[in-house]
């Protein structure tokens, strides 16, 4: 016999409102995990681009300074090159000015440039094509001229010594040394001792 008219219905183990909160559940869940993940991953991108640029700095950083040094050394190597072409044509221009006052009589064997300090070494046929000719053109470029002959066959060898004064060194001392009897001269000068009646008398 039938109690109900109505046919019964299947029924679940859990309700559809309690499914309804597990499927919200999971959904939540699962995106907060991939929100997570995609989170720790730009983070950990973060940091390695960071440390990349950290590194890029400190070797760009060591870079400039070694390209600083460089620059500086450039610098000096070129500052002494430019002094070693100057020195070039100065000691070009001086040989240059030695050789056009040595005349045709007399031969040069050898030569020796230095700062203020010049010898010649050659060939003269007599002390007297060398006195008139060489000799007074050295006198006139070097404070002091000193030369030595040595006899041979068909001439004689001379060795010619010229150097250029130095500056004294003492100039500045006596520079500052020469007020001082000044100021004594400013000094008021002594009484002048007038001679006296008895001394008028005398004379």
């Amino acid at each position: 016999m039938k109690l109900s008219f109505i046919k019964p219905r299947q029924k679940g183990i859990l309700k559809r409102d309690t499914r309804y909160w597990l499927y919200f559940i999971t959904i939540s869940s699962t995106a907060m995990f991939g929100l997570y993940g995609a989170m720790e991953y730009e983070i950990s991108k973060i940091k390695t681009d960071t440390k990349k640029a950290t590194e890029d700095r400190k070797f760009f950083s060591s870079e400039a300074v070694r390209l600083k040094n460089n620059y500086d050394i450039l610098v000096v190597e070129l500052s002494k090159a430019t002094d070693i072409k100057n020195s070039n044509t100065i000691l070009r221009d001086d040989i240059n000015n030695i050789f056009s006052i040595i005349p045709d009589q007399i031969r040069l064997t050898k030569m020796e440039i230095a700062d203020g300090y010049l010898v010649l070494y050659g060939f003269t046929p007599s002390k007297e094509i060398y006195n008139l000719h060489l000799n007074p053109a050295l006198k006139s470029i070097f404070t002091s001229s000193e030369t030595s002959f040595i006899p041979v066959s068909g001439g004689l060898k001379f060795m010619s010594t010229n150097k250029l004064a130095e500056p004294p060194k003492s100039t500045e001392a006596t520079a500052t040394e020469k007020p001082e009897p000044q100021e004594k001269s400013h000094n008021p000068t002594p009484p002048i001792n007038t001679p006296s009646k008895g001394e008028h008398a005398k004379h």
